[in-house]
């Protein structure tokens, strides 16, 4: 039977199939919870039956786990336009990984929608903690977060590609656009601050 995901509702009993056919067949979700960080998706850690006390993440994909409302779909140069779905998340994740900017590990993607109405990727669970616990913590330290961090930005930031925009419209050759970036970017802040002055008269004032 396939489950229709509810925004707050997702049990174990929702992820059991997918359990059994992508990470081990005689295993099952114990416990289910959801994680802060998705608003256009779901994030939730299973803990699964046996004695390691293992667990990992799944993102979920459908709708009903979107809090953004739709928007017109109307400049192809604009490279924000869209921004969610796992064929996206796979694509960054594999580019990311190439150029050794550490990501969790992906245990398995599927589409199929058999045994849940909704795209699912399963990654691994980092634990450790909060970010935020993680730099007090370890503010100084050489290998500490924000050292990582330090590193997986300086390798971004080396990374080029022929045209600007997401890394799966780069990559299917989608990615050329008709105008320059900061000519995108520059009419998408208008854009912005011309809504927000609709709703601040100190921002309509300036």
């Amino acid at each position: 039977m396939t489950a229709s995901p509810s925004r707050w509702s997702l049990r174990p009993r929702d992820f059991a199939d997918l359990v059994r056919v992508h990470v081990e067949s005689n295993r099952r979700p114990v416990r289910v919870t959801r994680l802060a960080g998705g608003s256009k998706k779901g994030v939730y850690r299973l803990a699964l039956d046996d004695a390691s006390a293992a667990t990992l993440i799944a993102y979920v994909w459908h709708a009903d786990e979107n809090f953004w409302p739709a928007a017109p779909d109307t400049d192809p140069d604009d490279p924000f336009r869209h921004s969610s779905g796992i064929a996206l998340f796979e694509s960054a994740h594999r580019r990311l990984a190439s150029i050794g900017v550490r990501t969790p590990e992906v245990i398995a993607l599927d589409r199929s929608r058999t045994h849940l109405a909704a795209d699912v990727a399963f990654v691994e669970d980092l634990g450790g903690g909060t970010l935020e616990a993680l730099i007090a913590r370890d503010r100084a330290a050489a290998d500490g977060p924000l050292s990582m961090l330090r590193d997986a930005l300086t390798a971004m930031h080396g990374a080029t590609a022929p045209s600007f925009g997401t890394v799966a419209a780069v990559e299917s050759g989608a990615g050329v656009r008709s105008r320059p970036a900061a000519e995108v970017v520059l009419a998408r802040a208008e854009a912005h601050l011309a809504e927000a002055a609709g709703y601040e008269p100190r921002v309509e004032a300036h």
